[in-house]
This record gives C-alpha cells, structure tokens and sequence, in this order.
C-alpha cells in the first residue's frame, strides 16, 4: 500500500460506514460477512489447543460461554442490529487512526 492513499482509504471506511448508519445494510452483505468470520472462527478451532486457548482467553476475560455461544450470536445478528450498533456506537469526531506502515519506495 502507497502510503500516499491512506487518507483516501481513511474516507473510503468512512463512507462505508456513514452508508450502512443512514441507507440500511443489504442482507446479502451481512450474510457474505457472518460466512467469513464462521469460516475463520471454524479454522481458528481447528485442534485441541485452538479450543483450550479460547475457552481458557474468555473465560480470563469473564466471559466464559463466550467461545461456546459465538457462532449462535454471529448467526442471529440481523442488519437492525448492526444499524444499531453504529449509530449508538460510531462518532466521526472521536474516531483514533493507528497506521502501521513501511517506508514506501515509488
């Protein structure tokens, strides 16, 4: 990545997001995006040791039944629901940016 682009990449997530609060979210791109964190959580559980790390990661946290109700939450999470988040949750002004990002030689 051109480093010369991060400001536009900046506006190109915020138009996605601003899109999603004020236009609704189209069903088919909830559920493309549900398929894609199922399929990294199924690989991420692969092994024993996968499973322990995770059940051991949020029951620390509190949280327990967290890794064992995961997929059931993802599953049921509707395009109100993601509406909803970011309009109680999103505030352009007080958004924090981190860029990690290689000397660029071009």
């Amino acid at each position: 990545m051109n480093p010369k682009n991060l400001e536009s990449i900046k506006e190109a997530i915020e138009r996605q997001i601003e899109e999603i609060v004020n236009n609704d979210i189209i069903e088919e791109e909830l559920n493309r995006s549900k398929l894609l964190l199922k399929t990294d959580w199924q690989f991420s559980n692969e092994t024993p040791y996968d499973i322990a790390d995770k059940v051991g990661y949020w029951n620390l946290m509190g949280n327990s039944n967290f890794a064992l109700n995961y997929l059931d939450k993802l599953e049921s999470l509707t395009c109100q629901d993601v509406i909803k988040f970011f309009k109680r949750y999103y505030c352009k002004d007080k958004i924090s940016h981190v860029s990690l990002l290689p000397k660029y030689k071009g």
